[in-house]
This record gives structure tokens, sequence and C-alpha cells, in this order.
């Protein structure tokens, strides 16, 4: 009986209007993204041609190549010039990200450039109140990044990447419209009485209700992340996938590839997108009004956007709370995220926390839901 009942809410929600119009918009924004999102090469017609884009493969960014890029990638003025030696461009545009704009490639030698790097690491985290044990466990993890860098092309993973963390939010208002009537549309129409009075409108009902949101939203999720994924890989290509995440991210503390960090990023949004779905259901039981839902999560998703651009760093435990909501975590830039989660001098990774975190948060907000639910089956 429960397969029938989950059947026929999936049912309920893949044949309502507004879903089916939400899910289109959807695919057009994935497909609209992949052939959009940008690389790391901000020209994107020239950054196409194999023979260019690969030219540096392979090559350490020490001072043979830097001096090569002064000569081959500076205008008038010794900055990056990129117009028409395309094959210089990724790797000039990462220098200048690293030592700062304004700067004279011909004054850049790998000294300058790794010790600006480990400038800005140091500053960043004294910027984020680390602890000395959390600073020592980044100068371990540092240990084990390859200096000098070794170029690759990566538009392909860069624009998988970004193209990822934007979707992750998209997906945070797609799976509110899409879920908030899921208990809210009887309330409105009416029938949640006639419903819970029936043979199996409790307990079965209301995994089945739950059971169908969360299918039909991680399923919504990964059909248009593979749309976007496919577009992306057919414009960019697969090339840079297994290159160090430091030529995407150049103040990256880690050493793992394009292809690890791709992962991470899209465990956060299959997270964000469960949590998304069950505080959705949750809301529509408890507050009963699809455009309270709506509202309520809308303005809770904004509001700590919001609050991550004025919360100091130095209210440690409010800002790494916020920093953690979907809409200011999920992004490339969580790699510069140096605030450790700690136990008995044991250290956890923010992006390793923040999937467990989604999921305990899940199974709390379903524990509220269903204890609301079983004292209204009794009135």
């Amino acid at each position: 009986m429960f397969s029938t009942l989950l059947r026929y809410e999936l049912k309920k929600l893949i044949t309502n209007k507004i879903m089916m119009i939400a899910f289109v918009i959807m695919l057009v924004a994935g497909v609209t993204m992949g052939l959009n999102e940008e690389g790391r090469s901000s020209n994107r017609v020239a950054a196409k041609k194999s023979a260019e884009r690969t030219a540096l493969d392979g090559r350490a960014l020490d001072d043979t190549l830097l001096q090569e890029l002064s000569q081959r990638s500076s205008d008038e003025y010794g900055l990056v010039w990129n117009t028409e030696d395309i094959a210089y461009e990724d790797a000039a545009s990462l220098v200048i990200e690293t030592v700062g704009e304004n700067v004279t490639l011909s004054s850049i030698d790998s000294d300058v450039l790794y010790g600006k790097r480990d400038q800005m690491m140091t500053e960043a985290m004294d910027l984020s109140c680390v602890t000395d044990g959390e600073r020592s466990y980044w100068e371990n993890e540092a240990q084990n990044v390859q200096v000098p860098f070794v170029i690759e092309n990566v538009n392909a993973p860069v624009a998988m990447a970004n193209g990822l963390s934007n979707m992750a939010l998209l997906g945070v208002f797609y799976t509110t419209v899409c879920l908030s009537g899921v208990f809210a549309g009887e309330y409105r129409a009416r029938t949640d009485k006639l419903i819970r009075s029936s043979r199996y409108g409790n307990r079965k009902l209301f995994f089945a209700k739950i059971s169908a949101g969360i299918i039909f939203a991680l399923i919504s999720m990964l059909i248009t992340a593979a749309v976007f994924a496919a577009v992306t890989l057919a414009v960019w290509g697969t090339d840079g996938f297994g290159a160090m995440v430091q030529l995407q991210c150049p103040f990256a503390a880690v050493a793992i590839t394009q292809a690890d960090l791709i992962k991470r990023i899209a465990l956060l949004l299959f997270a964000s997108t469960l949590l998304t779905a069950v505080a959705s259901i949750a809301l529509s039981e408890l507050i009963r009004n699809e455009t309270g839902v709506i509202g309520i999560l809308t303005a809770v998703n904004i509001g700590a956007f919001a609050a991550g651009l004025f919360i100091p760093e130095s209210m440690r435990v409010l800002s790494q709370a916020v920093s953690m909501a979907p809409m200011t975590f999920i992004s490339p830039r969580m790699l510069y995220e140096f605030r450790l989660i700690g136990w008995s001098g044991h250290y956890l990774k923010a992006y390793d926390f923040v999937p467990v975190l989604y999921l305990a948060l899940s199974i709390i907000l379903l524990a509220v839901c269903f204890v609301h639910y079983r004292k209204a089956c009794r009135k």
C-alpha cells in the first residue's frame, strides 16, 4: 500500500502545471548555463582552439615560464594583455590573480609569486580568527600542495564548478516553489481532515508525501545537473579535470584535483536540495500556506547571504554558522574557508562537515514535522 501511495503522490507532483513549468525553466537554465558559463579564459572562441588551449599543459609555473609570460602576455605597461597570444592568457591571469592587479609581469619571479600566495593565505587565516591548532593543521595540509604549480587547461572544470554552484542556488528556489504545497494544498482545499481520517491517512501517507517530495526534488536536480554537465562538456571539452585545484583557487591549501572539487560541489548540491525539500515540506505542514512557505524560505536564504556580507569574522561562531548556509557556502570559494570544525584535537574541513550538517538538519525537521502531523491527526 505504501508504494501505491508513493506513486500517487509522485504523480500529483509530476502532473502539476506549476511543477512542470518550473522544471522546464530549470532545464532551460541548465542548457543556458552550459552554453554561457565562463571557464578561466575570457576569450571563449579562441579558448576553444585545442592547439592553443593546451600549449602550456604540463609546464611548471616557474621562473622560466614567468619570464615568457612577461614577454608574450604584456601590454606596453607590462600588464596582462591576451587579445592575440591566447596560449599564455590563462597562466598570466592566474599570476595576476595571485599577486594582484597593476603589477608588471616582468617584476614577478617564482619567489614573488609563491611568497605572495603564502602571505595572502596567512592574512586570510588572521582575518578568519583561526586558532593555533587550525593554523598548524593548514600548514601541514599546504605541504602536500605541489609548488611550483603545473599548468593545464582548466576551462572545462572551472565552468563546471561555477555552473553547479549556480545551479545549487537556483535549486533552492525551485525546490521551495515545487514543494510548498505538499501539505498546505490539502489545507487550502479543505481536504486534510478527509484524507487523514482514511485508512492510510496517518503514518503511511505522511511518509509517502515526504518520500515523494524528496524523490521529486533530487531527481529533478539530477536531470538538470546532467543536462548542464553534458552541454558544458560539449562546449569546453574534457581537459583539465585531473589538474590541481590551485589553478582555479590559487590560495587553496589542499592538494585535491579539479574533479575532486566538482565532486564536493555536486555532493553539496544534492545535500542542499535535500535540506530545502525537507524544509519546504515541513513548513508546508507547520504553517499550512504555500505563499508563506515560499516567503519564509526565500527570506531565510537571502537573509543568510546578506548576513554573510555584514557579520564580521571576529564574531566567529555566528559568522561561521552563517557561512555554512547554501546561499553563501556552495561555490569553489569554499576552499578558502580556513575555519575548521574541531573537537578533542581533531578537525574536519568545512566542506566535509556541511553535507553532514544538512543531513542532520533534515532529520530534525522531519521529526518536528512528523510530531506536528500526528497531533493534527488526533484532533
